[in-house]
C-alpha cells in the first residue's frame, strides 16, 4: 500500500524523501522501519506549520499499519500446539483487534473534528471494537440536536460521567472529537 498523500509539494517531497524508493512487497520489515521515518518526519513539518494535524494522523496511522505487517496479526498456530502458546496467540490476536480498533477511532475522530456543516458525516467511535447504540447521530446536525437523555445512552455506552445534565451533549462531542 503506497504512503498516504499530503497537500503540500515540499512536504511531499520530504516525506518521499524520507520513505525512500519502492522495496519488494515481501519486506515487511523494511516498510515498517521506512514507514516510522516517514511519520517522525511528518511530525516535524506538522510542528512547522507545513502539513496539518490531520495530515500527521493519516501519516502516523500507516506507520502502524506498515509495522502490524511484520508481525502478521491473526495468525494461527499448527493443530496440537502447546495450552501457553495457544493462549499467548489468542492475547496477542487480541491485542492486534484493539490496535485496528483505536486507529479506526482516531481516524473517526479525526472525521469528526472537521465536521461543521450540519450535513457533515460523524464517524462512531467504538468500545472494543462493538458498535455504538442503536440512534447514534450520522450527522453532525443530528449531533447537536440530541437530547440529555439521548446523549445520556452515548454516555453510559463510552463511561462517561453521566452529570452534569446541561454538559451531556457537549462532553459527547468532545469526545467524539467533534466541535
Amino acid at each position: 500500500m503506497p504512503p498516504p498523500p499530503v497537500a503540500n509539494v515540499h512536504a511531499t517531497h520530504v516525506l518521499d524523501g524520507a520513505y525512500g524508493p519502492p522495496h519488494p512487497a515481501g519486506n515487511a520489515g523494511a516498510r515498517a522501519g521506512r514507514s516510522a521515518k516517514r511519520a517522525h518526519a511528518a511530525l516535524m513539518l506538522e510542528q512547522t506549520g507545513q502539513i496539518t494535524t490531520s495530515e500527521l494522523g493519516e501519516q502516523e496511522a500507516f506507520a502502524v499499519e506498515e509495522s502490524l505487517a511484520v508481525v502478521g496479526a491473526g495468525a494461527a498456530l499448527p493443530v496440537g500446539a502447546p495450552a501457553w502458546a495457544v493462549a499467548m496467540n489468542d492475547n496477542i490476536n487480541n491485542q492486534f483487534a484493539n490496535v485496528h480498533n483505536q486507529l479506526a477511532n482516531v481516524q473517526g475522530k479525526q472525521t469528526n473534528a472537521v465536521a461543521v456543516e450540519h450535513a457533515d458525516p460523524i464517524d462512531p467511535v467504538t468500545v472494543a471494537g462493538n458498535p455504538p447504540p442503536a440512534g447514534f447521530p450520522l450527522t453532525y446536525g443530528q449531533l447537536l440536536a440530541l437530547t440529555p437523555a439521548q446523549s445520556l445512552v452515548f454516555l453510559n455506552y463510552y463511561g462517561l460521567a453521566a452529570n452534569p445534565q446541561a454538559t451531556r451533549n457537549l462532553r459527547l462531542r468532545k469526545f467524539l472529537g467533534a466541535r
